[in-house]
């Protein structure tokens, strides 16, 4: 389904502008940062790739892991730059297999092929396996469409050979042309129909130049290749007999593109599992689609079936993000009358066909090719003319059962399928999303229910006992269950009646009692809209009318903002502008709201809605209402008849569903409308169809229901708890006696003296308070919401005051907005809400105390009970630190390696490395402690209930590593610079090293202090009760953290450009430069680390949330060493490539410094002309021939036995053979000799 938020409403009214990172000089600084994101990110991904239980699917092996996560970043960013690629018709190194296809005759381009600004080009395609011989005729030749979003992809080898290969060994065809059909870009690049005559083209080429029959042609395509071959069949089903070409053998579908514009995977569940991000999506969609609608049936294959005489095998894989759009669509094409064969490919990510070698799952993508070589070996002659009809559906069903696999053959083992279970339901329980079944402790008398949906109390009274013992007594020889489906021998005369009689209850000329609201609203919106039909609903309507509308025949689906009548104006007027047939009103408009809605207890403005459908439907009366009444019948509305029958709008709503398992203290609903509704129910309604027919004690508790309602019996029903209804209330009707407690509680809420403070801490909100006295009718739902992290807590508090209020979170409610849904009933007395509103401000006031410091409580009274809600991340911290640490030290060896190899002694620069490794690893320690002992990776609030003494470990520890940072730090940033000291021995550089080291020393100095005095007494840092005491003294951690972090970023961030400059000087080429310039920007990833500190810090301070979960202290020191021995470590690459660490080619050319002043070797003068210095030693990493500024030498000679060794004139230099073919270059002051 495509949802489309009312900022997205507008149509493509112009082309598709470039992003702004993609021009320069901001490309490749996006660049530069994406990739430094990425390789911080490498660890991670190598630690779910290794540890099976961190995958996203478990059976997945590492490399299926791990590349699907490397390739998501990299089309991220290729994607936001959004460059499309540059297609050639020169034939290159497929040579005599690439071949053009020339323009054909104008007449075959009709409909939306006729363009008036997009004509037919030349387009070229490459053949596999060989360039097609004079016997092509009488071959299976498989027209092949790339993948790639419309903006990626040329068909050649690279791209294509495995698929085609796939094709070839599997028996499917003899040959395959992978055609190259013209991409799309912004700026209005050959949007569409620009690929889809291509596509058009080739195929004609194939039938009409090639004389290759239809018969022996098989379409295909992966991803958009896949929406390119749909669209190809559906223009030859359009216009196929107007432009005499007959449609093909078959199709095959690799993973289609069925719905372009799904790019906002938000709620999708396979989106941690599928590699392609919605950026790509978004560029490729807007890119192909130009000017046309979103919804066009060229561009979207989803929700515009059609049927084709082309037998079609569809391909997807569970764990992509088009799984379920795709099997709808096929679904779709099916009822159309289409055949179509369906392929699930377990546990496989979007479009294997095309990646699989990449990432890993090349032998599912094969086992995809075996199923559709099996499909297209049996598919015959079918669809060789267009007139043709389309096969029996018998037929193909026959062919399938024969080639089904046995049951036996794809059993699991229990183990297996239990352990699976198992694994996903730990993913629920680590995010705290685990829900299970829980005991009502009201219904037991141990706490007041302000929970359940018996709202008149009607299910535990006696007079409701009465009335159903009256209706069974009055048919004494009742059928115990029911005998069936409804369409055959489940009906009776009893259900038969009591439609009728619920119908005329609530105004409605027939009805249909079904199991439940939510089968009721599945079967009302997978069975009355028709294609072509729009939707359009509330943003907060119930998760079974998402579920229905997911499932609809509609074109399209469109969500207005909750109860904004404006805005719902606003979609209207969208919809009539982008449907022409609904403007027309040859199609309709559904509009699904809710009387009252369930999570936020606010009432549709139903009469404003409906008169702005009035207005815009011009007469044609193409504006219809679904009303899901679940919440309102029996709490408003004559006798409790409902919201539509209280403001009178009976005959225009065209479906009301009425839910028996709220106030009528029964299960099941009724969907109330005509007899031409009814029977589109019961004929296009899976749910009803297929389902056994209501009992008749099942009908017989719902009837006592309405007797009670029309009697006015509700009355007694409330008071026949024994509860003690105070002369507050003038009127003892139940709906009434719900307004007066509805009503006490705003009061009670809002004139208590915490109030104010509580709304202003955020502590406390209650959304519907604001101009609660105006309203006329309060509803009995009412949420009542704290900070987030808080709702558990205020739940237990409530609970162990004995208050049953169920806390409501993500994914039923937006993620961020839980909430306490208190329900207030007509059974509840006013010393049960006096009650209620005090539990909740006791604990208010408690949280206020804790938050100024005027407790030394750390918690709240209900934290403990919190405690196993909580997730805690600290092993999986510890994990990664520690990975880290390891490739760390690993770099850090590599480095002392690389100067044992030019025979070097340590340098200052890699000793005060190794001090910053051995110094970080003592954090490191004390973070795997402090997780252990102190509960590092949870929230301290809670991790302090269970184990008071964790508080003095968790603060021991953050002290340890807070000093261990204090010194590692600068002793890295030392380094570095020691580094420059030594290869780039300058003015500017030493002033520069000079100026960084001070500061980074300064920087050292001031965070000890910090560190040791920032609570007095110290003890108090980590003895939290101390702080409390008027003696103690301490600064708010938070923003010292945050302090340092800033400043050591900008130390950082001048650390990292301070040698550009030298480099830029450097006599060599651009493109050397450019390499050792990135060389020495690879410290960038500690700046990046560093920043992400300082951005998580700032988050910790806004949100006010000490949770040190978020802090990334450890992380960033270690990918700082990684970036600081990577320059050092080119002698083990030139050891490791050339066999000596000091040669830079394979000619021979060896690299030899004379023995000057400043090396390493033995220092003397070489003769009377003065010392020479050299830039530096003789272990200088990768620079040792690039010398400039004055007394500098360079000598390169070629090596006896190399290419061009004369041995020629010679000189005797100091022990230093100069031959003619020696190369000396000698830069002195005030001279040049060469």
């Amino acid at each position: 389904m495509r949802i489309h938020y009312i900022s997205n409403l507008a149509g493509m009214t112009a082309h598709s502008q470039h992003p702004l990172v993609s021009y320069q000089p901001l490309r490749s600084f996006f660049q530069l940062s994406y990739a430094i994101l990425v390789i911080l990110r490498l660890p991670y991904y190598a630690t779910i790739s290794l540890i099976p239980s961190l995958r996203p699917i478990r059976t997945w092996t590492a490399k299926q892991t791990f590349m699907s996560r490397l390739v998501y970043p990299l089309l991220d960013a290729t994607s936001r730059v959004g460059i499309t690629e540059k297609l050639t018709l020169e034939p290159g190194k497929e040579g005599e297999r690439f071949q053009t296809v020339p323009v054909p005759s104008s007449d075959l381009f009709k409909g939306a092929l006729a363009s008036e600004t997009i004509k037919p080009q030349e387009v070229g395609g490459t053949w596999f396996p060989n360039a097609p011989g004079k016997d092509i005729a009488s071959k299976t030749a498989v027209l092949y469409f790339h993948g790639g979003a419309f903006i990626q992809g040329d068909g050649r080898t690279v791209q294509c050979g495995s698929i085609a290969k796939k094709f070839l060994d599997t028996g499917a065809a003899d040959a395959v042309f992978s055609l190259q059909y013209r991409l799309s870009g912004y700026n209005g690049v050959n949007p569409f129909p620009a690929a889809l005559q291509d596509a058009l083209s080739s195929y004609v080429f194939l039938l009409n130049t090639l004389n290759i029959p239809s018969s022996q042609i098989l379409i295909a395509g992966d991803s958009s290749g896949g929406n390119l071959a749909t669209a190809l069949l559906r223009y030859l089903h359009e216009f196929g007999s107007a432009i005499n070409t007959p449609t093909p053998k078959c199709a095959v579908l690799l993973s289609p593109w069925v719905e372009p514009f799904y790019y906002d995977s938000r709620g999708n569940p396979n989106r941690n599992t599928d590699f392609t991000p919605g950026t790509f999506g978004a560029w490729g969609a807007h890119s192909y689609a130009g000017k046309l609608p979103r919804t066009d049936p060229y561009i979207t294959p989803l929700g515009n079936p059609f049927p084709t005489p082309v037998p079609m095998f569809v391909n997807a894989g569970t764990a992509e993000l088009f799984y379920e759009r795709i099997t709808k669509w096929a679904s779709e094409m099916r009822e159309a009358g289409s055949v179509v064969e369906l392929h699930i490919e377990e546990n496989a990510v979007h479009d294997t066909f095309l990646v699989g070698d990449i990432i890993g799952f090349a032998d599912s993508a094969w086992g995809v090719a075996t199923k559709m070589a099996e499909f297209t070996s049996t598919m015959g002659d079918y669809g060789q003319d267009t007139d043709s009809e389309i096969p029996p559906i018998s037929t193909f069903i026959t062919r399938l059962r024969d080639t089904a696999p046995q049951l036996s053959q794809s059993r699991h083992t229990n183990s297996t399928f239990y352990r699976n279970l198992e694994e996903v339901l730990d993913s629920r329980r680590t995010t705290g999303l685990y829900w299970s079944v829980v005991e009502n402790q009201w219904q037991v008398g141990d706490a007041v229910d302000f929970c359940s949906g018996d709202i008149l109390g009607l299910s535990r009274s006696d007079a409701r006992r009465a009335e159903f013992h009256a209706e069974v007594a009055r048919h004494p020889d009742f059928s115990i269950g029911s005998n069936g489906v409804r369409l055959m021998d489940g009906n009776s005369k009893y259900l038969e009646q009591a439609e009728k009689d619920i119908a005329a209850f609530h105004g409605a000329e027939d009805g249909l009692l079904v199991g439940s609201a939510f089968e009721a609203n599945v079967a009302v919106w997978t069975a009355l809209p028709r294609p072509g039909d729009v939707i359009v609903y509330d943003a907060l309507v119930h998760a079974s009318t998402h579920e229905g509308v997911n499932k609809s025949l509609a074109i399209d689906k469109f969500e207005f903002p909750h109860n904004d009548v404006e805005g719902f104006r606003r979609v209207l007027l969208e919809v009539f502008k982008s449907q022409r047939l609904v403007q027309q009103g040859k199609r309709s408009i559904l509009v699904a709201v809710e009387s009252i809605y369930s999570m936020d207890g606010d009432v549709c403005p139903l009469q404003e809605l409906v008169d702005v459908a009035h207005e815009l439907s011009a007469g044609h009366g193409n504006i219809q209402f679904v009303v899901d009444e679940a919440h309102s019948i029996g709490v408003i509305g004559p006798k409790g008849s409902g919201l539509v029958c209280e403001l009178g709008l009976q005959k225009e709503i065209a479906i009301v569903v009425h839910s028996y398992g709220k106030a009528i203290g029964a299960t099941g609903a009724i969907i109330l409308g005509n007899k031409i509704t009814r029977g589109a129910l019961t004929n296009f309604a899976r749910s009803v169809i297929y389902t056994t027919a209501p009992s008749f004690l099942f009908i017989a508790a719902i009837k006592s229901g309405y007797t009670l309602l029309e009697s006015g019996q509700t009355e007694e029903a409330s008071n026949t708890l024994n509860i003690d209804l105070t002369d507050a209330v003038t009127d003892p009707r139940a709906q009434e006696r719900i307004q007066s407690l509805a009503m006490l509680f705003f009061d009670l809420l809002t004139s208590h003296p915490t109030w104010p403070e509580a709304e202003k801490r955020g502590l406390l909100r209650v959304p519907l308070v604001d101009g609660w006295e105006e309203r006329s009718f309060l509803a009995h739902i009412l949420p009542v919401m704290t900070r987030p992290e808080y709702t558990w807590w205020l739940f237990f508090q409530l609970l162990a005051r004995g208050f049953c209020v169920f806390p409501v979170e993500h994914p039923v409610v937006p993620a961020g907005k839980g909430r306490l849904r208190v329900i207030i009933h007509a059974s509840n007395t006013e010393d049960q809400v006096q009650g209620f509103v005090d539990a909740v401000f006791s604990w208010v006031e408690e949280m206020i105390k804790i938050e100024d410091g005027e407790t030394t409580a750390t918690v709240s009274l209900a934290a403990d009970r919190v405690y196993t809600w909580m997730s805690d991340s600290g092993p999986g911290l510890v994990i990664s630190c520690s990975i880290l640490g390891f490739i760390s030290t690993v770099f850090v060896l590599l480095r002392f390696w690389a100067r044992r190899l030019t025979r070097q002694s340590f340098g200052l620069d890699g000793w005060l490395c190794l001090a910053a490794l051995l110094c970080h690893h003592a954090v490191l320690a004390a973070a795997g402690i402090t997780v252990y002992k102190g509960g590092l990776g949870r929230d301290i609030r809670i991790t302090s209930t269970q184990d008071p003494n964790s508080v003095v470990w968790l603060f021991q520890g953050v002290f340890i590593g807070e000093v261990g940072y204090t010194y590692s730090s600068p002793l890295i940033k030392l380094s570095v610079l020691s580094f420059y000291w030594r290869i780039f021995p300058t003015p500017f550089v030493k002033m520069g090293c000079k100026i960084l080291g001070a500061a980074s020393i300064a920087w050292c100095i001031a965070i000890t202090i910090l560190d040791f005095v920032q609570c007095r007494p110290l003890e108090a840092f980590w003895y939290l009760e101390l702080q409390v005491l008027p003696t103690t003294k301490c600064l708010d951690p938070t923003l010292c953290f945050l302090g340092n972090s800033i400043v050591n970023a900008i130390i950082d961030f001048f650390t990292l450009v301070l040698p550009l400059h030298e480099v830029s000087k450097l006599y060599i080429s651009t493109k050397k430069k450019l390499v050792i310039g990135s060389v020495f920007l690879l410290g960038g990833i500690a700046f990046a680390a560093s920043m992400v500190r300082s951005i998580a810090t700032g988050i910790m301070v806004r949100e006010g949330v000490t949770n040190f979960t978020r802090t990334a202290t450890v992380v960033e020191i270690y990918v700082a060493i990684i970036g600081a021995c990577m320059p050092t470590l080119v002698p083990i690459y030139r050891q490791l490539r050339y066999g000596d660490p000091l040669k830079s080619n394979t000619t021979g050319i060896s690299k030899q410094t004379l023995p000057v002043k400043g090396s390493s070797a033995q220092k003397k003068h070489l003769d009377n002309t003065g010392s020479f210095e050299r830039l530096s030693n003789t272990d200088n990493d990768f620079m040792s021939d690039d010398y400039r500024d004055n007394r500098r030498v360079n000598i390169s000679s070629r090596q006896a036995g190399a290419p061009g060794y004369n041995q020629g004139e010679s000189y005797q230099m100091d022990g230093v053979m100069v031959t003619q073919k020696t190369v000396w270059s000698e830069h002195k002051q005030n001279s040049n000799v060469v």
